[in-house]
């Protein structure tokens, strides 16, 4: 596995994401939806695409790309618990 962060685990956005990402939402928890690689094929097992998460551990938006460097995985996690969220938040159209 090239990539750090497996799909569906728990990690945690800093705040240092540098001046090309100034205008990107940081300091937040996520799932990871995958790598560039992952997703659209390449050699880019980097980039990240998330599912962000509210303060009540809601999926609220999905956004990409941030590096690898600026996530940590989160102490507990649960991909079952993950996968489900995911599926939910697709179902309801992204939106609920």
């Amino acid at each position: 596995m090239k990539q750090k962060f497996r799909m569906f685990s728990f990690v945690k956005v800093g705040d240092n994401l540098g001046r090309s990402m100034k205008l990107y939402p940081r300091d937040f928890h996520a799932i990871v939806a995958g790598t560039c690689s992952q997703l659209h094929g390449g050699a880019d097992t980097d980039s990240y695409s998330l599912y962000r998460l509210d303060k009540q551990g809601k999926i609220v938006d999905s956004i990409a790309w941030y590096p690898e460097h600026a996530l940590t995985l989160l102490g507990t996690q649960n991909r079952d618990r993950a996968e489900e969220m995911v599926e939910d938040w697709n179902r309801l159209g992204c939106d609920e």
